[in-house]
């Protein structure tokens, strides 16, 4: 039964981490029933299962996606009609915290970050090709270390998502700076990268490491953390520091905007505003005019 669950969430599109972790909430929802009968399960069982999380040191969000792992699965049971009624219906609902985002940088440390490579080295322009790239886009570390040649699109200034989150795709725009970097990196340091790396897919990918290896989301975290810790930065700094600072980024509000022709087009025509009457007034009408008397002859 949970090995059909899982396909179920694959077909929603669901990282393989997500699912192995809702199975791993599944069982131990049953390991702490001591019983693997799902028909058995009750409402009081989910009460029960919720306050005994109270006791541990979980975190509260942690604490309610346990309990959804488990609503969930069982309203999926009863979609499949696994089972006859649906115990956690009157579930009361959960709701996870909000806390604010870490990592948050002032305008003073962000331009210290984006700032810190030193572009006289093959590495020290990729990683400001990188920074600016984050800064400007807001992309994801994962989405970075994806990126090939093919998905950047100079001309047009864009970039090409593939499988993002949610595995889902997306074009996103590149501020010019961005693109500068981007390709000052591809005349002058790629080469050199792409020199040491192995015949191959990865050989495709836009951005290497200094051994021409592919970038992962680990080691992209320590690039960022190590410039941030010798330009002493908070140690809060990720990557997804660049993507917080994307929305309120200056640099993107002043990129070039496409210019749009607006053909066969017309303002439309106002309308007058309509002259309601009050109730009770009666119109007034024109007296009616006698026509003229024809004379005799």
């Amino acid at each position: 039964m949970l090995e059909d669950y899982a396909k179920h969430l694959a077909a929603r599109h669901l990282t393989p981490q997500t699912i192995t972790n809702t199975l791993r909430q599944l069982r131990a929802f049953m390991q702490w029933r001591n019983d693997d009968d799902w028909r058995n399960v009750t409402l009081q069982d989910l009460t029960g299962w919720h306050d005994w999380l109270l006791k541990q040191a979980l975190a509260p969000n942690t604490r309610c996606c346990k309990v959804w792992a488990v609503k969930r699965f069982l309203g999926w049971l009863h979609q499949r009609r696994h089972i006859l009624t649906n115990p956690a219906a009157k579930l009361p609902p959960l709701h996870k915290t909000k806390p604010l985002p870490r990592g948050i940088l002032t305008p003073w440390q962000l331009n210290t970050l984006v700032n810190a490579p030193v572009p006289s080295s093959a590495e020290g322009i990729r990683d400001r090709a990188i920074f600016e790239l984050l800064y400007s886009s807001g992309l994801r570390s994962g989405e970075l270390c994806k990126l090939t040649l093919y998905d950047l699109d100079r001309p047009k200034r864009l970039v090409t998502i593939t499988q993002g989150k949610g595995r889902k795709d997306r074009l996103v725009p590149v501020g010019h700076i961005a693109l500068e970097w981007l390709t000052r990196y591809l005349t002058e340091s790629r080469p050199a990268l792409v020199a040491q790396a192995k015949p191959g897919p990865a050989a495709t990918l836009l951005f290497l490491t200094k051994s021409g290896l592919p970038f992962t989301p680990a080691k992209l975290l320590h690039l960022v953390r190590s410039y941030a810790a010798t330009h002493h930065l908070p140690a809060s700094t990720t990557t997804h520091s660049l993507r917080h600072a994307c929305a309120p980024s200056e640099r993107r509000a002043a990129t070039e905007a496409p210019a749009f022709e607006f053909t066969n087009w017309r303002p439309r025509k106002q309308k007058k505003p309509r002259v309601t009457r009050k109730k009770g007034k009666p119109r007034k009408r024109a007296p009616k005019k006698n026509p003229p008397e024809s004379s005799s002859s």
